[in-house]
């Protein structure tokens, strides 16, 4: 959270947003890593919600987007019957109410 002091001392807080830091584990993994076509992404969700997965190249094109229920909690996401997409690097992000996570995967040819 951040405190600003504004012009004529008025002070105003900013919004809570949960960050990782460098020691943390990150909570979103994809596997298996590299993937061939289908894989799972292994998640752990603060709240039950609905989240938004997005699945971008490594120059920040968009591939895909979709809508998950998850619940609060361990959570397994299987990704299957995926476009023919070239071998490479991606970004997977799955996008909540209270936080967002990210990961890389690499997809590779049959």
């Amino acid at each position: 959270r951040l405190k600003m002091v504004e012009i004529g001392n008025i002070i105003r807080y900013s919004v809570i947003i949960k960050t990782m830091s460098a020691g943390e584990k990150s909570e979103l993994k994809v596997v298996p890593n590299p993937v061939i076509d289908n894989f799972s992404l292994s998640y752990q969700s603060p709240i039950r919600e609905r989240v938004t997965i997005e699945i971008r190249d490594v120059s920040g094109k968009l591939l895909e987007t979709m809508q998950e229920d998850v619940n609060k909690g361990a959570n397994i996401i299987y990704m299957q019957n995926l476009p023919n997409w070239n071998a490479g690097l991606y970004l997977i992000t799955v996008k909540g109410k209270e936080e967002f996570k990210q990961a890389r995967f690499v997809k590779i040819r049959k």
